[in-house]
């Protein structure tokens, strides 16, 4: 992975109005693009650009740190540095789409789940409910339900990080 192709898929996801625009960019670190992950957001958050802990321990505004470890490791370890009454949120329903624990300077642990994955889980969910309506979409129903109760939702500062991960075989499709 190189530079451009991840400009390339900052572009995709935000739309090239965004990189012209942006008040605030999406901060990269220049030479680390082997340990770029993707990008992410809290509701009502800027956009921040998620790399992988192991490789790049740089730690700047914007940009997150995932570490790879079990959720339960994670808070059981953070528990005690949390902020009274603000403790990091995770949804129960959708673990499978669980990518790891984001850390940035001056935050709390956050909770990253995969964007795509979450619609992927709510998709399945929604496929397999007998009460689902014979004329209903499930995977048009796993993207309004996440969209609404997943996207939409903003629990404080420990919400949930939401990213869409970086894959170069989407950046070929378009070629």
């Amino acid at each position: 992975m190189n530079a451009s192709q991840i400009q390339r898929f900052i572009e995709n996801f935000f739309g090239p109005e965004y990189i012209k625009d942006a008040e605030f960019p999406i901060r990269l670190i220049e030479g680390k693009e082997d340990a770029f992950i993707g990008i992410g957001r809290q509701q009502y958050g800027d956009p921040i650009a998620i790399y992988d802990g192991s490789k790049c321990k740089e730690s700047h505004k914007g940009i997150m740190n995932l570490i790879k470890e079990s959720m339960d490791t994670a808070i059981e370890r953070y528990e005690r540095t949390f902020e009274p009454n603000n403790e990091t949120m995770q949804y129960d329903n959708l673990n499978e789409a669980y990518v790891g624990m984001g850390y940035m300077p001056d935050t709390q642990p956050l909770v990253v789940y995969d964007s795509d994955k979450c619609i992927e889980v709510l998709y399945k969910d929604f496929s397999k409910d007998p009460n689902t309506m014979e004329d209903s979409d499930p995977y048009e129903d796993a993207i309004e339900w996440y969209s609404y109760n997943t996207e939409g939702t903003y629990c404080g500062t420990g919400t949930p990080i939401l990213a869409k991960i970086f894959d170069a075989s989407d950046l070929d499709q378009e070629n």
